[in-house]
């Protein structure tokens, strides 16, 4: 169950920024916020397969790895339009991490 609650915790936190990239005043706006929806959908889907265990169910992986395409494709997307080096370095480096962790859990 708590593998589950932390799915659907995630799932909504990713909606909810996928409402604030989807309303911003940015260049792809709406394709980030169309990518944060679908994490957000992936997730979901993982917190309604039965059979959890302590990283997720193992038929989750398609899931995961969809995830970590999505987040993959987030930091390509803030890369092009990031206006500093800083901004390219510290929010591309944290998704494309994050897309990797997403990708490892797949392969436990």
């Amino acid at each position: 169950d708590a593998v589950r609650e932390s799915m659907v915790s995630a799932a909504g936190a990713f909606y909810d920024i996928s409402d604030v990239f989807g309303s911003a005043n940015i260049d792809e706006s709406l394709p980030l916020g169309t990518l944060f929806e679908r994490i957000g959908r992936e997730l979901e889907d993982i917190s309604e397969i039965s059979g959890c265990c302590a990283v997720g169910p193992p038929s989750s992986s398609p899931n995961l790895l969809a995830v970590e395409e999505y987040l993959t494709d987030v930091a390509k997307i803030l890369k092009k339009n990031s206006v500093a080096s800083t901004d390219e370095h510290m929010m591309c480096t944290l998704f494309k991490e994050v897309a990797e962790l997403f990708g490892e859990m797949a392969g436990k």
